[in-house]
C-alpha cells in the first residue's frame, strides 16, 4: 500500500471524471492519446490507467505507478 496515498475516489460528474483524494479534494481527469489519464494541471506528470474491467467494474487502477485494487466490503 502506498502511504502517502493509501486510497482514493474516481467519480463521473457532469460527463467528467474526477480523482477524488481522502480529504474530499478533486482534480479533473483528462483522457490522454496514450490511454491514460492526466490528473488536474496540465503541467502535472500523476497520471492513471484504468485496469481490467469485470461485470462493468474497474478492479484496478495504476496512479503514477503504483497499483491499487477495488475492494468490496459487505
Amino acid at each position: 500500500m502506498q502511504p502517502w496515498e493509501p486510497n482514493f475516489r474516481i467519480i463521473h460528474r457532469k460527463d467528467r471524471l474526477y480523482w477524488v483524494s481522502p480529504g474530499g479534494s478533486e482534480e479533473v481527469l483528462t483522457l490522454l492519446p496514450n490511454g491514460e489519464y492526466r490528473v488536474g494541471d496540465p503541467l502535472s506528470a500523476e497520471r492513471i490507467r484504468f485496469g481490467p474491467v469485470v461485470d462493468g467494474q474497474v478492479l484496478q487502477v495504476t496512479f503514477s505507478g503504483m497499483e491499487y485494487y477495488r475492494y468490496f466490503v459487505e
